[in-house]
């Protein structure tokens, strides 16, 4: 790293600060590559289920300094540093003991008194009967690895810190586009971005950038430049650097260099830049020029001519774009060779002369003038400023191919020799005494070895072991001149020892002089693959058939079963062998047998396949099933239809569950009536005028809510359904008898007048009376209105106005049927006997007394009776399970017990002569301390009324048996009062109520 003192002072290039950037991002690989190529010694020792020590090997002593002597039979915690003891035990000893693999880090202890970190890792080992006999451990040395850890943290504070003092705008963006760091000259502009994201902290925006040019180096792990404008109008040169974090995550290091100066001098230089673009044009010799970055900056028209691009194709492109016309792929040119270290000459150019700083040699291009080649000579120079630095250089080529034609004839005949073997489609070769004397280049590339490596080899060496034999034999036999095939198929091992197979056709030669073998040789390992997968796909085509779930099978042109996999045995219910040799019409419905003959028919004739139709079985269990088939020609080997294959899924199930969701789509799921949507669908089909006249008969249930309010949606549901038989059973099948909402029914009668409709109407209540006798504890209460068309009137009249006649029988009804309701419950509650016998007696009388004794008007004393009566009216909704519980309550049995008091609040709501008590029912348990329920009410602002009745209330629950205790004492149940006065009750009300009991009790007493 460079003093801090150097980034003071902003003189730099872009390109120094980059090169420094790189360094440090050097410096930090190089430590994490340590850090994972570190030699590691492998340390073993054996303990035994205790975890003392049975034996070390030498690199455990060595590592720790003891004699084997010192540590044999000890403790292993012993050379454990303090606070390991612990993580040992639990998460190494325990685990290994019972079988499972650990590893865990420790720090040891060295004979000498330092430390080590250490990698522990175990294994169990056991005997053949699977008995535990001791534990084999290896240590490995991980201090070095440790110290690196530390050292890649220091150097991360190190980086952060030179990065926040760069004069450019810096900051690290993660995968999340979080910014982890940012710069001081970022965090001036932008504020501080750490933890955020960087498309809302630069730009503003709610979400990622469509493409984001800073994320694309995360993808390519290349590093990215582009250019931006700030808001501020400045232009900024942006680098994106692939980076990675001490702990390997991936980052983005983004640069910002301010770069509007520079591109005001850029447009200066554009002038004079044309001006020497003229002057290249007119030279002779193709020219190219390139400036200090190695970008195209002048082509001119001789160029143009040799390479078949125009100028403006290729001005500005770098990358050695150049050499792509010339050679066919970017390389360096000798343009580039110009005063320039690390690139080697020789590998691009044969010969090279320099003089001073000019660069010639001659060579040749093949895609010069489309691809016609040419010979050419070449001549390049450097551009240099006044430091001696290199800023440019240009290159002039001239076609010297005449000059070339005469040395070119002389290689002709040698190198067509060259073309045809190089580029035959098979290894050619040549064997002399079992060794390779020659081959072309496929030959040696085919075992996988060099040209050198190739020479001079056995060719048994490359052959089969297996194969060898019948080699020897018929190489020996064609040197003797016997006859032979020419063409054998062998298996070769190549270098990397896979095995392939080849044709390899051999004829006798003379080679040098002696007799030798020429032999061509074809890759065939593809076709015998082929062939062996072609085998083994028609072994695995049956037992793929047999084993999928749709149902199979193949039949000839009469209809015959040849052949069916299990699952069309299992569809049908038939075994494979009633099946084999029978019919098709043997399992098939007799109404579809015509149409399953045409599909057939059709497919014969035109040999094309019949995607997905519906085929009705009959099972062997006489039930009927669905299939959904396709069905395909068999063709023989002259392309004839001989038979048909099918695939079926059986969909009797799905089948039958369409019905039902077509029955559930126009019908009330709850009460089985028609829906609203078919009972407006039915109302716009008798709008024809056919049916006059049309009578429509609405009912709405009274009190359903309050049903639902207090004994539950169950209550609610038995009442609709109850309601829907009485309704259903009273008209004709031709009626359109519907649920339209929540408590409303609607009837609509075809071909009914007024006459018929009030007749359908007297049913209807007739039924609902005799299901109320049969039902008691349930009363049924329906509001009923009805309509008749009259001649042309739309029937949406009809309805309205057969509603508004419900509504006004609803007004009249509504409040009786309540009553009824409420009436109902109470004698429920009386059969539930949920309160003690004579609890409401005496409660009238405690409240009365107390009322009396506070000097309450008699109007309030008879309101405080009435709530005395009612005020657990709530408690007919709670279930028995919870109300005669003969133990404590869970938390959600007190939730839904505490639910009585609003349950009895709506149920006073309803009826106007406890209207006027319904709000102290709702608060008749609350505490004055504010610890009751359901409002949490506290002191004053509990009426008086609730106040007196929880205590005498609770005095009375005391002294009365209840089905989770016994009855408290005269004494106990007062001693309970004060001791809740202040908490539960009225703390000036308790002493009043005490009086009046001890006033009773001395009056019993007389």
């Amino acid at each position: 790293m460079k003093g801090k003192s150097r980034l003071n002072d902003w003189d730099r290039s872009k390109e120094d600060l980059i090169n420094e950037l790189e360094e440090l991002r050097r410096q930090v690989v190089l430590l994490r590559n340590l850090q994972g190529s570190e030699k590691e010694q492998m340390c073993c020792q054996i303990l035994d289920g205790e975890g003392r020590i049975v034996d070390v090997n030498k690199a455990w002593i060595d590592l720790l300094g003891f004699n084997r002597s010192d540590v044999s039979g000890r403790e292993f915690r012993e050379y454990i540093a303090p606070g390991y003891d612990d993580l040992f035990s639990s998460q190494f000893l325990c685990p290994v003991v019972v079988g499972e693999n650990s590893d865990v880090e420790l720090e040891m202890l060295h004979r000498d008194g330092s430390r080590l970190n250490v990698l522990l890792s175990g294994t169990r080992v056991s005997d053949n009967d699977g008995n535990f006999i001791g534990i084999y451990c290896i240590l490995y040395d991980i201090t070095g690895r440790k110290r690196v850890e530390e050292v890649l943290r220091a150097e991360r504070r190190r980086l952060y810190s030179v990065l926040d003092e760069l004069p450019a705008i810096i900051y690290l963006q993660a995968p999340d586009y979080t910014i982890p760091f940012a710069n001081r000259l970022f965090r001036e502009q932008h504020g501080n971005p750490e933890g955020r994201y960087c498309y809302e902290v630069i730009h503003g925006l709610s979400a990622p950038c469509e493409e984001c040019p800073t994320f694309l180096p995360f993808k390519t792990q290349k590093p990215q430049v582009w250019e931006t404008v700030s808001r501020s109008g400045r232009i900024y040169q942006i680098y994106n650097y692939p980076f990675c974090d001490i702990d390997g995550s991936p980052l983005v290091l983004d640069l910002g260099i301010d770069i509007t100066d520079h591109k005001m001098a850029e447009e200066m230089v554009l002038a004079a830049y044309h001006r020497f673009q003229d002057i290249i044009d007119f030279l002779p010799d193709a020219t190219l020029v390139i400036d200090g970055e190695s970008r195209v900056i002048a082509w001119n028209r001789a160029m143009e001519d040799m390479t078949g691009i125009k100028k403006e194709e290729m001005l500005g492109r770098s990358d050695y774009a150049y050499a792509v016309p010339f050679y066919g792929e970017s390389r360096p040119m000798l343009i580039d060779l110009v005063d320039t270290e690390g690139i080697e000459p020789e590998s691009l150019y044969c010969l090279i002369e320099k003089k001073g700083n000019l660069l010639h040699t001659e060579t040749y291009s093949e895609k010069v003038y489309s691809g016609r080649g040419a010979h050419i000579s070449i001549i390049a120079s450097g551009f240099f400023d006044s430091s001696g630095n290199k800023t440019g250089a240009i290159e002039c080529i001239r076609d010297i191919s005449r000059q070339k034609e005469a040395e070119e004839a002389l290689r002709d005949a040698e190198e067509k020799y060259r073309t045809v073997v190089e580029n035959a489609n098979e290894a050619i070769f040549v064997v002399q005494d079992g060794i390779f004397k020659f081959g072309n280049t496929k030959a040696y590339n085919f075992a996988g070895y060099t040209k050198e490596e190739h020479l001079s080899r056995y060719l048994l060496d490359c052959i089969h072991p297996d194969d060898r034999q019948i080699m020897i034999e018929r190489y020996t036999r064609r040197l003797k001149g016997e006859e032979m095939p020419s063409t054998h198929s062998y298996r070769v091992i190549d270098r990397a020892g896979d095995i392939r197979w080849i044709n390899l056709c051999s004829i006798i030669i003379s080679w040098e002089g002696r007799p030798a073998i020429l032999s061509f040789a074809s890759d065939i390992t593809e076709r015998r693959r082929a062939e062996e997968g072609l085998r083994e796909s028609e072994e695995k085509y049956r037992t793929i058939l047999s084993s999928i779930e749709d149902g199979y099978f193949e039949v000839n042109l009469s209809g015959t079963l040849t052949f069916i996999n299990s699952s069309a045995s299992i569809i049908s219910g038939y075994s494979y062998q009633e099946l084999i040799g029978a019919n098709y019409r043997k399992f098939t419905s007799p109404e579809v047998i015509g149409r399953l003959f045409k599909v057939f028919n059709k497919i014969f004739k035109t040999g094309l396949s019949e995607k997905l139709f519906d085929w009705e079985i009959i099972k062997k269990d006489g039930s009927q099933g669905y299939l959904e088939a396709s069905v395909s020609p068999i063709k023989n080997s002259e392309g004839k239809v001989c038979g048909f294959r099918s695939v079926a899924r059986d969909v009797t199930e799905r089948k039958r569950a369409e019905e039902q969701l077509r029955f559930l789509s126009l019908h009330d799921p709850l009460t089985g009536l028609y829906n609203r949507a078919y009972f407006e669908q039915e109302m716009s089909r008798l709008s024809g005028g056919r049916h006059h006249p049309v009578g429509i008969i609405m009912c709405d249930v009274d009190g359903l809510k309050l049903v639902n309010d207090t004994l539950g949606h169950e209550a609610g549901d038995r009442l609709l359904k109850g309601a829907a038989k009485a309704i259903k059973i009273s008209f004709r099948s031709s009626d359109v008898v519907s649920r339209i909402g929540g408590d409303e029914f609607a009837i609509l009668l075809p071909n009914s007048g007024r006459a018929e409709i009030e007749s359908a109407v007297g049913r209807i209540r007739e039924a609902v009376s005799d299901l109320n006798s049969a039902n008691p504890d349930l009363p049924l209460s329906l509001s009923l209105g009805f309509s008749v068309s009259r001649k042309n009137m739309d029937l949406n009249f009809v309805f309205r106005e057969a509603d508004n006649n419900m509504y006004r029988e609803k007004l009249h009804s509504s409040q009786s049927a309540r009553s009824a309701i409420v009436m109902t419950l109470m004698k429920a509650m009386e059969a539930r006997d949920f309160i003690t016998e004579g609890h409401a007696e005496r409660m009238q009388g405690l409240v009365a007394g107390l009322a009396k004794e506070m000097g309450l008007p008699e109007y309030r004393v008879t309101n405080m009776r009435l709530l005395a009566q009612f005020h657990d009216i709530g408690k007919v909704g709670i279930p028995d399970l919870i109300l005669f519980k003969p133990g404590p309550l869970t938390e959600k049995e007190k939730n839904d017990m505490q639910r009585h008091c609003e349950i009895g609040h709506r149920i006073a709501q309803s009826l106007p002569d406890m209207a006027s008590i319904s709000d102290w029912i709702l608060k008749h348990h609350e505490w004055w301390n504010g610890g009751g329920y359901p409002l949490g009410l506290k002191g004053e602002e509990i009426p008086l009324e609730c106040r007196m009745l929880a205590i005498t209330d609770a005095f009375d629950a005391m002294t009365s048996d209840r089905p989770y205790r016994r009855a408290l004492s005269l004494e106990e149940a007062l001693r309970e009062l004060e001791r809740n006065a202040g908490t539960q009750f009225d703390p000036q009300l308790v002493p009043v109520f005490i009086r009046l009991l001890e006033k009773s009790c001395w009056d019993m007493n007389n």
